[in-house]
């Protein structure tokens, strides 16, 4: 008597593939700092059904599949020189060498004390108080560049296939500029052959400084630096935060081109403050996107009105 395995063989390689296309779920990224294998008796139980099925499915593993580095709190990383290389030698030899993207995504959810920062949290210079919010911390925030880089080209040799790398930038309590990003991105394309950069900035209830009105903003800083090179990308999201707390992760996708349109110079100063009126809105916004976080947890700083406050934002 033949068994269901045995059977299941029987059948043709294009019948058996048309199986595999309906059953096998893709995994799209794997944790840098605990995945030896994406594929493990939960995520991918028929992998481990029979010798031949391992066979059958091996060139179906990784594809466009992303090793995640998640920064749950950046400045912990800075302060304590942390480190994250060496967790390339974990995975296994198939998931690096067919890993096609590494995603970097960041987030400071805790204010920190630093006792080297020269500002206090309005970004003015601290002459008397010794200690401010990591939140102005441009030893802390602008470090992390240039910190994670070296690290990141530390990989290259381990990450073959990799054609992309993409930091997802989450609003949350730190300070960190273009300038602190442009020599460690070149260092990259430099560095790495054939490489494309994302970077995503998400953030929260946008609000655009009123002290920054007529003057280039944080998103079109990035931008304008990023639109030149060819081979990096920017890209600005504006999500609700009840929302995000709620599980919607719809938000909208910023134009930031918009920001030195005739429209929005128009736009009654008061109105531009926040994007919450169709006036405010409809220069920057160019439609909706779905942003989930991978593997780290957004945070925002609420005053005691509940307001998000301004100084929580990638400055």
């Amino acid at each position: 008597m033949t068994t269901s395995i045995e059977n299941f063989f029987r059948l043709s390689r294009e019948i058996r593939e048309m199986i595999y296309d309906l059953v096998l779920e893709p995994i799209e990224f794997s944790n840098l700092y605990t995945a030896r294998t994406a594929y493990t008796p939960e995520s991918c139980p028929l992998l481990y059904v029979h010798r031949k099925i391992t066979e059958d499915l091996q060139h179906r593993l990784y594809k466009n599949h992303a090793i995640v580095i998640p920064f749950q709190d950046a400045g912990e990383y800075i302060r304590n020189d942390g480190t994250f290389a060496q967790y390339i030698n974990k995975p296994t030899r198939r998931m690096k060498m067919q890993t096609d993207k590494i995603i970097v995504e960041v987030v400071q959810s805790k204010r920190r004390v630093s006792p080297e920062n020269p500002h206090d949290r309005n970004g003015i210079m601290n002459h008397g108080r010794r200690y401010v919010m990591h939140w102005q911390d441009l030893q802390g925030g602008n470090i992390f560049p240039p910190k994670v880089v070296p690290e990141l080209l530390q990989m290259k040799n381990h990450l073959t296939a990799v054609k992309t790398i993409k930091f997802v930038l989450w609003q949350g309590e730190w300070h960190m500029s273009i300038m602190s990003w442009r020599d460690p991105l070149q260092s990259l394309l430099d560095n790495w052959d054939g490489l494309r950069i994302e970077l995503e900035m998400n953030v929260f209830d946008y609000q655009e400084p009123p002290r920054q009105q007529g003057f280039p903003n944080i998103i079109q800083a990035y931008h304008r630096h990023c639109a030149p090179i060819e081979r990096i990308s920017f890209s600005a999201n504006d999500f609700h935060w009840e929302d995000h707390e709620s599980g919607n992760y719809w938000g909208h996708r910023i134009d930031p081109t918009g920001f030195a349109s005739q429209r929005w110079r128009e736009t009654d100063p008061r109105l531009r403050h926040t994007l919450e009126t169709p006036e405010a809105r409809s220069p920057v916004y160019m439609g909706e996107v779905e942003r989930r976080p991978l593997l780290v947890k957004p945070h925002v700083d609420k005053d005691e009105e509940g307001v998000i406050s301004s100084f929580t934002f990638l400055r």
